[in-house]
């Protein structure tokens, strides 16, 4: 497959995953604040007098967000035979790190993980945008 069928294919289950992510964070209580990890995780990085204000570290969050998202998802490419369930895979694999990787690195773990409710949908999340990305690169291949 064409890696910039991949790549679509990547970038549009970050994006379905980005727009989940959204709605269900102003609509469900306790739901996932993977934005706000993000931020954090760039303030960490990049240091808190870097951005002019919340707006452009937000947006900056978003972009790294559906960028590295969609590269890993593009990955479900790779398997010939099962896109779908390798794009699950990866996004399950990606929501099991964002619950447990943040703490250990110094970050909060309430953003993605304060609850069980917050841990399931945020691996959820990652999950559905893996098998997004999956069926798209297969209906690419049809």
């Amino acid at each position: 497959m064409k890696t910039g069928k991949a790549l679509t294919g990547g970038l549009a289950g970050a994006v379905l995953m980005t727009l989940v992510h959204n709605y269900f964070k102003e609509n469900i209580k306790d739901a996932p604040r993977i934005d706000e990890l993000g931020m954090e995780a760039l303030k960490k990085i990049l240091g808190k007098d870097t951005f002019s204000g919340k707006d452009e570290l937000h947006q900056l969050s978003i972009l790294s967000d559906l960028l590295s998202n969609g590269l890993a998802y593009s990955l479900a490419a790779a398997s010939k035979k099962y896109p779908v369930w390798t794009g699950a895979l990866i996004g399950g694999l990606i929501g099991l790190a964002t619950t447990n990787i943040p703490q250990r690195l110094g970050l909060k773990k309430d953003f993605a993980a304060n609850t069980i409710k917050t841990t399931l949908m945020s691996i959820a999340y990652y999950t559905f945008g893996g098998l997004v990305s999956g069926a798209i690169i297969k209906n690419q291949r049809n």
